[in-house]
């Protein structure tokens, strides 16, 4: 999780997505989102490796954004005997649920950029995790 974090916490410092601000709201999560999952990946140069470096990288900030809302959550490594075993989470929502933030992107990425969704699944299902994540106030 160490090496994980640290990883991501560099690339994420050089990171440019078009013209948004990453600044760790949920507006930047949910622009960055929407700009990949616009991106045409059949069309697009993008591999399975930079495919997969794309939801990491979303993932992790993502998950960092989340973490910053309260002070209760923080990243874990999915719960043992679960699909989610040894991948990165967020873990701590007063509902007790996990946010397996790397899958996260890439089901919103794909239900839009293959299936056709509407870009506005992406809002809504950000917003979701956001508002289960700001019933803990920051600080307590």
């Amino acid at each position: 999780m160490d090496a994980f974090l640290e990883t991501q916490a560099k690339a994420m410092s050089s990171l440019e997505i078009d013209s948004i601000d990453l600044d760790f709201s949920r507006r930047s999560v949910v622009q960055a989102i929407m700009h990949v999952a616009t991106i045409d990946f059949r069309n697009a140069a993008l591999d399975d490796s930079s495919r997969n470096q794309w939801y990491v990288r979303l993932g992790y900030y993502f998950g960092e954004s989340l973490r910053r809302v309260s002070n209760k959550l923080h990243w874990a490594t999915g719960e043992v005997d679960t699909a989610l075993q040894n991948h990165p989470v967020i873990s701590g929502f007063p509902s007790g649920v996990e946010a397996p933030v790397i899958s996260i992107c890439r089901n919103l990425i794909y239900a839009v950029n293959v299936l056709g969704q509407p870009l506005t699944r992406i809002d809504v299902a950000v917003q979701t995790w956001f508002d289960d994540a700001s019933r803990w106030p920051q600080g307590q």
